[in-house]
């Protein structure tokens, strides 16, 4: 389009990330539904593992660009999106577990 900015190749989110995304979220459903069939602890270490697994090779492309520079803002960076892919397997996990109990309580009474 004439007149518009160019955008970073990096900022515009290709097929890839797009199917990332859909892959972290499928997996987050799943962990919430076998939290839901009573292994909350069983969901969250199979999705934490898979998120971190399958991230694992945008995370080696990002260290790659930066070849021969400090890297310890990215490694950081890195870490903290692990963490919350690993939070966000937790919590669906027990998400899950959590809506099991309150649904068995509503129809109990």
């Amino acid at each position: 389009m004439p007149g518009s900015i160019p955008q970073c190749p990096s900022d515009v989110p290709d097929r890839e990330r797009r199917a990332q995304a859909v892959i972290n979220a499928f997996l987050m459903i799943a962990a919430a539904g076998v939290g839901f069939g009573g292994y909350p602890w069983v969901a969250f270490a199979i999705s934490a593992v898979l998120v971190v697994a399958f991230g694992l090779p945008d995370q080696v492309q990002s260290l790659k660009r930066y070849k021969g520079q400090p890297k310890a803002d990215l490694v950081l960076a890195i870490v903290f999106k692990a963490a919350l892919a690993v939070a966000g397997a937790l919590a669906s996990a027990w998400g899950g577990y959590g809506l099991r109990y309150l649904l068995a309580h509503v129809l109990r009474t």
